[in-house]
């Protein structure tokens, strides 16, 4: 709510905003992630719950797509912010997805998919980017819209691009590869 009120002081104020989408990201990205079935604890995390928790990522993501539209149309050439819509895009829809609901989860999984292949292309994509792109594709939902091998192949990019030091986009690799089928070379990233 302070960054909230931060922002609605001076809506100009670029920075005021982008905390307010960090904090909407952390927070669908904790609500996810409780939500998750493999991560709860045993005799816990009913469906009710976990769908409570996807509703409530939903609501989040929403609202930070909301704002990073509103970034954006003070900087509409800032690339990261671009990464992080379509990220968004792309989670609300597989979130709207597990909950079977949502007017077309489709439509806004293909545009997030969109602009993450437009932008991932780029030959100056951060590796940032590259591995959100990677996530997108390797776990949308629906299914029909993965494409794992464009996910490995922008893993790959991101893994390279940051001299194989950065242990997140070692796991988003080892994800993408296990997606595409590919499980020893999967195993072997992740250790």
């Amino acid at each position: 709510e302070f960054h909230r009120k931060m922002a609605a002081a001076d809506p100009q104020d670029l920075r005021a905003l982008a905390d307010v989408e960090v904090i909407l990201d952390d927070e669908a990205a904790g609500l996810e992630t409780a939500a998750d079935p493999a991560l709860a604890a045993a005799g816990s995390g009913s469906k009710k719950e976990r769908d409570r928790f996807l509703a409530q990522a939903c609501d989040s993501l929403r609202e930070m797509i909301s704002i990073v539209d509103r970034m954006l149309k003070q900087d509409p050439s800032n690339e990261n912010w671009k990464f992080v819509r379509a990220s968004a895009q792309v989670r609300l829809a597989t979130d709207e997805s597990s909950l079977n609901q949502g007017q077309d989860v489709e439509t806004l999984a293909r545009a997030g998919l969109a602009a993450h292949r437009e932008m991932a292309q780029l030959k100056g994509a951060s590796a940032m980017g590259l591995g959100s792109a990677a996530t997108a594709f390797a776990t949308v939902e629906p299914t029909s819209l993965r494409d794992p091998r464009f996910a490995v192949a922008c893993a790959e990019r991101a893994v390279d691009k940051s001299h194989r030091q950065r242990p997140a986009l070692l796991f988003t690799l080892a994800q993408s590869l296990h997606a595409a089928g590919e499980l020893d070379q999967a195993r072997q990233v992740a250790k």
